[in-house]
């Protein structure tokens, strides 16, 4: 508190939380927003949709959007990259083929198995369903 007040601070994510919001309404702060916060999701949702980016080169591009959160007035920049793009992608196709493994794998053992009824079959179907 005695110290001289920086122009500006910045940080992490971890600074970017409900209690700091005080002490950030005093400074002028740049920080990445965590992923938990459903702003954050909703901004980037909102970016995607109005589609209006600005090009930085050929792999960046940003949207700025203005938002008050924790009390505090804003401005986010929402970055899109086309290595970070990229990496989603693999991950997701990752992310199918694994859950495609499993249903298999739970469709193999479902089928091996004898019902007493074709209600107990129905049962079990909805149950993997």
């Amino acid at each position: 508190k005695k110290s001289q007040s920086p122009k500006y601070l910045v940080a992490d994510c971890k600074l970017y939380h409900k209690s700091n919001a005080e002490f950030l309404t005093k400074i002028q702060f740049l920080t990445l927003v965590p992923s938990t916060i459903s702003l954050e999701k909703s901004s980037i949702s909102t970016a995607i949709a109005a589609n209006q980016w600005v090009n930085i080169d050929d792999n960046y591009q940003y949207v700025i959007e203005e938002v008050e959160h924790m009390g505090i007035k804003q401005r986010w920049m929402i970055i899109y990259s086309k290595a970070a793009n990229s990496r989603v992608q693999k991950s997701i196709v990752r992310q199918v083929e694994r859950a495609h493994t499993g249903i298999k794998k739970d469709l193999f053992h479902l089928q091996a198995q004898r019902f007493a009824c074709q209600t107990d079959a129905q049962r079990a179907l909805d149950k993997l369903a």
